[in-house]
């Protein structure tokens, strides 16, 4: 048996002892929606695990009738565990997951779909809540948040760039920028010179984007020798860590490697330069936790009011202090001057956008970096990439060309400026 069978077959076995121990303990209790144990999956670090299990704790504490049993399982293998052990009805009552995967498990049938209702009162960013919302329903109560945002060196940068032309200058001038040029990533300039992807009734759109600008402009920011264009982030973040660049552009889970790495005084956070008037529109993906539709209503009921308490303001701002999660609940009051690189990433969040869940996001992300791969690499003329870019998409995601606008110089023979 190969080493990855026996992991494998480890861990199903790990799992179905858990659900043999949470089936026996579970009777006689009784029946309200606070008594009772379930299971929690999560992918917290070493440094956020301790905070996640005190607020455990202090649900356990209002609701002594209560257990939570919190699992770490790690990040790369959560999304892939979780669907083996919950299509054989097992795996946890509730579990901390990416919005990326919403549409797969929904598809599944593997996680519960929520109403407004379920919200408890608490009141989460709009983007957020769109995040986790497929076929009318909403897939996961949200937790954190990961756009990415800019952080900078204040040591190189006396203030930071507030537009792109500005951002250029600035790099030309010395002040070196770091970029990935990746779709996800990159997504944030589109909304700088224009409309983004899709429009507010979650249909894709092409005709009014900023797409064709922001490539034009980072064909020419490429040519300069203080911009940084390279895919692997680990080498960035170095350069970035060891001053070699002033500006990074990255999401705040990064933020643990930079604190350690670097001295106080060497990093902020600012919001991404723009045009005049306009705001970036970064990707946002969105830490959420969602139901396991195997688990009993008694125990769905009973995940559903863990979840609701997770996400409340109270938590999301211990989350916030002690595990620098950027909080989605939007009854928190982020302090800038007590958490000034946190308060960074919320105010990037403000204009953050999602791709909606009808989307294939691995076959949208894929055709969406061929386009950069292809301008940055002299093989097609932005407006040109941009104008495949739509027609690959529409026969990918299957939509009928009829239900979208390409721009109007994707009707020319030669759609170049």
């Amino acid at each position: 048996m190969s080493h990855h069978h026996t992991r494998r077959a480890i861990w199903l076995l790990f799992i179905l002892l858990s659900a043999l121990l949470l089936s026996g303990c579970r009777a006689p209790l009784p029946a309200d929606a606070q008594s009772g144990r379930v299971l929690l999956w999560h992918s917290f670090n070493e440094t956020e695990t301790p905070v996640l299990n005190q607020i455990l704790q202090q649900y356990q504490e209002i609701h002594p009738q209560t257990r939570i049993i919190s699992v770490m399982v790690p990040a790369a293998e959560m999304q892939q565990r979780y669907q083996e052990t919950a299509d054989l009805g097992l795996g946890p009552d509730l579990f901390i997951g990416s919005s990326d995967w919403v549409r797969d498990l929904a598809d599944a049938g593997l996680i519960r779909g929520l109403e407004r209702g379920d919200w408890g009162g608490n009141d989460y960013l709009a983007a957020a809540a769109l995040a986790l919302r497929y076929q009318e329903q909403l897939y996961g109560l949200p937790l954190s948040l990961q756009p990415v945002a800019l952080f900078y060196n204040p040591r190189l940068v006396a203030a930071p760039a507030a537009t792109l032309d500005e951002w250029l200058q600035q790099a030309e001038a010395g002040q070196r920028i770091a970029l990935s040029p990746r779709f996800r990533q990159m997504y944030w300039g589109i909304g700088a010179f224009g409309d983004v992807l899709f429009n507010t009734a979650a249909q894709f759109e092409l005709r009014d984007s900023g797409f064709t600008a922001w490539l034009d402009w980072l064909k020419t920011a490429q040519e300069s020798p203080g911009v940084i264009m390279l895919r692997d982030e680990t080498t960035l973040q170095n350069l970035f860590i060891e001053e070699q660049v002033a500006y990074y552009v990255a999401r705040p889970d990064v933020i643990p490697a930079l604190t350690a790495a670097m001295d106080a005084g060497k990093l902020a956070v600012a919001p991404l330069p723009s045009l005049p008037g306009r705001r970036a529109t970064p990707l946002l993906r969105v830490d959420a936790v969602m139901l396991n539709t195997a688990s009993s209503q008694r125990q769905q009921r009973l995940a559903l009011s863990v979840a609701q308490f997770l996400t409340n303001p109270e938590q999301s701002l211990i989350l916030l202090r002690d595990a620098g999660r950027v909080p989605a609940n939007r009854q928190v009051r982020v302090d800038a001057r007590v958490y000034p690189l946190l308060a960074g990433f919320v105010t990037q969040s403000q204009s953050a956008v999602v791709i909606p869940n009808w989307v294939d996001l691995p076959a949208f992300t894929a055709l969406g970096d061929a386009v950069y791969n292809n301008v940055l690499s002299g093989v097609l003329a932005p407006a040109v990439a941009v104008c495949q870019f739509g027609l690959d998409v529409a026969l990918a995601q299957s939509i009928p060309l009829t239900e979208f606008t390409l721009p109007e110089r994707c009707l020319d023979n030669n759609p170049s400026p």
